[in-house]
């Protein structure tokens, strides 16, 4: 992982019914977070943050239905958009989905270092 200029942070899980999770992180210029979700039914879930210069939130949710939330916030200027077909409403909070795909992320990260460390010691009595 890169640091201080375009660092970026990839991860991917493709579940049942190819269903996708994609992080990717970039800091300190143009910071950069985007999520996608697909699941069983082509549901998109995409959050987008970019920060420091220009600011901008943006928040998709597609499913089934196409149903479609939209918010935009821009320099301290909130901007609340919301395109529902088909009578949905959607309520999305940013900091519980943020804390969710890191706390995926990093369970994935600790289970994979796990598998590593069992392969490394399984053949080994010493080790």
């Amino acid at each position: 992982m890169e640091t201080q200029h375009n660092a970026f942070l990839w991860v991917a899980l493709e579940t049942q019914h190819n269903a996708f999770l994609w992080v990717a992180l970039e800091t300190q210029h143009n910071a950069f977070l985007w999520v996608a979700l697909e699941t069983q039914h082509n549901a998109f879930l995409w959050v987008a943050l970019e920060t420091q210069h220009n600011a901008f939130l943006w928040v998709a949710l597609e499913t089934q239905h196409n149903a479609f939330l939209w918010v935009a916030l821009w320099g301290g200027n909130l901007v609340l958009q919301r395109i529902c077909c088909n009578s949905h409403r959607f309520n999305i909070e940013i900091q519980i989905l943020v804390g969710l795909v890191m706390a995926v992320s990093l369970a994935r990260e600790w289970a994979e270092r796990r598998e590593a460390f069992s392969k490394r010691t399984s053949g080994n009595p010493r080790a």
